[in-house]
C-alpha cells in the first residue's frame, strides 16, 4: 500500500518526524521477522510424531456396493 503525504517546506519537523517513524517500522519489521522464524523454528524442532497403533476390536462391514462381483 502507498501512502503520499503533502508537506510543506514550513513542516521539515512533521516530514523528519514521518521519516523517521517509518523507518523505524521498517527496522521493526525486519526484526519481527527474524524473531519469529526462530520461535517457529524451535517449536517445530519441538514437536514430537504421537502415532497410536491400530488394533481393531470389531469387523468391518463392508457394504453390499462396494463388494467386488467374484469373476
Amino acid at each position: 500500500m502507498d501512502v503520499y503525504i503533502i508537506t510543506s517546506e514550513a513542516e521539515g519537523a512533521v516530514r523528519e518526524n514521518i521519516t523517521r517513524k517509518q523507518d523505524q517500522c521498517d527496522q521493526m519489521i525486519k526484526e519481527m521477522v527474524v524473531h519469529t522464524k526462530d520461535i517457529l523454528s524451535k517449536e517445530v524442532r519441538a514437536t514430537a510424531r504421537m502415532a497410536e497403533i491400530y488394533d481393531p476390536k470389531i469387523d468391518m462391514k463392508i457394504p453390499y456396493w462396494l463388494k467386488e462381483e467374484a469373476a
